[in-house]
């Protein structure tokens, strides 16, 4: 058993229980940092696009909060596609990180 990995015959990969557990704190509590921070950036990288468009900033709140859906269900797949639980917290809360201070920095 290696980070939580079973080698079963045959070749393939079987989760144990304190593996899949491992793997439930990314996929439940660094999904929502991700998709929030992601509702934050949308808006201002959508008005960094279209300077022009009078409605710029409700269209970017609009297509972030309905992107962010996917945004976390995609967080999720990645907690329990990652290589190990740290890559897992890694790979969700350095992005959520960065996109809190782009929207931070951008913020009009």
């Amino acid at each position: 058993m290696v980070g939580g990995l079973l080698r079963a015959s045959g070749g393939t990969r079987r989760t144990t229980g304190a593996g899949m557990r491992s793997r439930l704190g990314p996929a439940v509590l660094g999904g929502y940092p991700l998709a929030a921070a992601w509702v934050m950036a949308v808006p201002v990288l959508w008005a960094a696009i279209y300077p022009d468009d009078p409605f710029r900033l409700a269209d970017g709140v609009l297509i972030g909060s309905m992107s962010a859906f996917a945004v976390c269900a995609l967080a999720v797949l990645w907690a329990f596609a990652a290589p190990t639980a740290r890559h897992a917290w890694i790979g969700l809360l350095g992005p959520a990180f960065l996109l809190a201070l782009m929207a931070g920095l951008g913020a009009p």
